[in-house]
């Protein structure tokens, strides 16, 4: 019994491993993702490195449609993420890191291409200005300040066509310690807020993510032109 309640265990906020820190379930036909998450998970653990991102399966889905044009994306927060972005069919990928550490990690295997911006920035300010007043197709918040990185990419970076990504948004800053100075739930309310008065689209996605045994939630917004698009469609629809 001990045994199987270990398999199951959820985290902190989750009563299981097949729920999200909402403590909402993964949808029954999303579950065979727990299989590919596991053997990324065995790779990972004799040095065969993942080279997909630490992003919900759902999620990493719809990034591939809207990798079918060349699309310019935005990230806060860098890792598997970017080294994955920079080898898929975008314009420009824009990044931005607040840990040296892992920053010198990833700089490492980044490719040398005027299509990649990389940058480490501690400051708040500068972290969340990165994208100065370009816009972006796509916009990816999975880093520090993420209620003060949403808040400016929204005046700063957006258009009537850009799509917004908040990853784990079914994490509380107020009760995971992990989470603090990272404001996840306020991020999403003020991404909510601007889809309604945008009149855009707001679909959750929670799966497995890669080498990650555990349910996560992601957030995006749409623009309602992408219900042109009917292979997303049937998704967020």
């Amino acid at each position: 019994m001990n045994f199987f309640k270990k398999i199951i265990s959820g985290r902190s906020q989750a009563k299981t491993r097949l729920r999200d820190e909402k403590n909402n379930p993964i949808l029954l036909q999303d579950f065979p993702y727990f299989f590919l998450a596991l053997l990324e998970y065995l790779k990972n653990k004799i040095n065969k490195p993942s080279h997909l991102p630490i992003i919900n399966y759902s999620a990493i889905k719809i990034f591939k449609i809207l990798l079918k044009s060349e699309i310019s994306v935005l990230e806060f927060g860098s890792g598997r993420s970017t080294l994955w972005f920079q080898n898929q069919n975008i314009k420009k990928l824009s990044s931005v890191e607040n840990n040296e550490f892992w920053y010198e990690i990833v700089s490492k295997q980044i490719i040398s291409t005027d299509k990649i911006n990389y940058n480490f920035k501690k400051n708040i300010d500068e972290y969340k200005s990165i994208g100065q007043n370009e816009k972006y197709d796509l916009i990816i918040v999975d880093g520090l300040g993420r209620n003060e990185c949403m808040e400016y990419a929204l005046e700063n970076n957006t258009n009537e066509s850009t799509v917004i990504y908040l990853d784990d948004s079914d994490k509380d800053s107020s009760i995971n310690p992990e989470f603090k100075n990272v404001e996840v739930r306020l991020a999403e309310n003020i991404l909510r807020n601007h889809s309604v008065k945008t009149d855009r689209i707001i679909y959750s996605c929670r799966n497995f993510s890669p080498t990650h045994l555990f349910v996560k939630e992601g957030i995006f917004s749409f623009p309602k032109s992408f219900n042109k698009n009917n292979e997303l469609t049937r998704i967020i629809i």
